[in-house]
C-alpha cells in the first residue's frame, strides 16, 4: 500500500501521555508543538489502513468531515467511492 512503511524499527521510549505514544508510533504528526495552536494530525497511511478495515460500512458525513479535517495530507489518501467530503 502506498504510504505504508515497508520496514519498522523497534525502539523503546518512555511515554507520559497518549500524544507521546501515538507520536512515537508515527501515527500522527504534532504540528506547532511549542505554540498555542499545538495539535496532532493523522498520518495518511493510518487513515488509509483504517478505511480499508471498514469493509462495507460507511462513515457519516460528519465523521468524514472529522477524518478529512484531521488528516495531515488528505490528498495522499485514496478515498473510497462513497466518500462525499472534498477530496484532495
Amino acid at each position: 500500500q502506498a504510504g505504508v512503511p515497508d520496514k519498522f524499527h523497534i525502539r523503546t521510549t518512555e511515554v507520559n501521555s497518549i500524544g507521546e505514544a501515538i507520536s512515537a508510533l508515527r501515527i500522527v504528526k504534532k504540528l506547532d508543538p511549542y505554540g498555542p495552536n499545538c495539535r496532532y494530525m493523522l498520518e495518511p497511511w493510518i487513515v488509509q489502513l483504517a478505511l480499508s478495515r471498514l469493509g462495507d460500512r460507511q462513515l457519516s458525513v460528519e465523521d468524514q468531515q472529522q477524518v478529512y479535517a484531521n488528516t495531515r495530507t488528505p490528498h495522499k489518501v485514496d478515498w473510497p467511492d462513497w466518500w462525499v467530503i472534498k477530496r484532495g
